[in-house]
């Protein structure tokens, strides 16, 4: 279809080209904002409001991370072009899940699975919770991202959280979750609702292997940390269940806190 003409047709056709024959590499940050928003405003420039929007929120990053309520505020932004912007950040998560789910990841011990979470995730400026599922012998075999519309906070909807590990091939999980802005040890929110979970887990005879927070640069894990076991033994006691029947303790093959392959 030939695009529509206007006055700054030449440039935005530049401006393909140059993508077209070196990639985005080659072009400034705000260029690659121009370029994402030509598919949303197809007949106008938008150089100027690219300008406007890095000005405004400090980088691409910046503007994709925005709320929608955020980005309309700025002049030139609608609806539609906000809601592009914020569903493009999604995209990325369920490439990078999809593309990850070939590649066979065995997580057995804390350093492996920070190590899979550096690689496969990113820290946005919200809270995001990721379960992570493996089989009886630690391959991760799905994963479920929960991002609430808090920054600060993110829930897990317990229905959905049974509903993901009653599948029979789910023998146990690793628990990642965000802290963007802070530290990432544990506030007592957490706390609880790890506790909470990790009940949940030896109910449906699931081992709960550690619940990682991270940040930009730092990583907490509550398994090497001591928190796991002693939420196990809570649940033995609040249960009448003998430690040696916690799936947390009996796991065959155990999960390590340690570097130990």
């Amino acid at each position: 279809m030939k695009e529509f003409s206007h006055s700054h047709g030449g440039h935005r056709q530049r401006i393909k080209d140059k993508v077209r024959k070196s990639g985005l590499d080659v072009l400034s940050e705000h260029e690659v904002l121009e370029v994402i928003l030509m598919y949303s405003i197809p007949y106008k420039d938008t150089n100027e409001l690219a300008h406007e929007l890095i000005d405004r929120f400090g980088s691409i990053a910046g503007v994709l991370d925005a709320s929608r309520k955020a980005l309309k505020q700025v002049k030139g932004v609608g609806e539609e072009t906000a809601l592009f912007l914020t569903i493009l950040p999604q995209l990325f998560k369920i490439y990078k899940l999809k593309k990850g789910a070939n590649n066979v990841s065995i997580l057995k011990n804390v350093r492996s699975c920070i190590d899979y979470f550096r690689q496969n995730f990113e820290i946005t400026n919200r809270e995001v919770f990721y379960i992570i599922c493996l089989d009886k012998t630690f391959r991760v075999i799905d994963k479920h991202i929960f991002d609430g519309d808090n920054i600060a906070k993110v829930t897990i909807d317990i229905k959905k959280f049974t509903e993901i590990i009653i599948n029979p091939v789910v023998s146990a999980l690793v628990l990642f979750h965000t802290h963007p802005n802070g530290s990432p040890k544990p506030s007592e929110d957490d706390l609880e609702a790890t506790q909470s979970i990790l009940n949940l887990c030896e109910m449906l005879n699931v081992t709960f292997c550690d619940h990682i927070i991270f940040n930009e640069t730092d990583s907490f894990s509550l398994g090497q940390n001591g928190y796991i076991n002693q939420m196990a033994l809570n649940y033995a006691s609040n249960y009448n269940k003998d430690k040696k029947s916690l799936s947390t303790f009996r796991q065959d093959n155990l999960f390590k806190y340690t570097d130990d392959e």
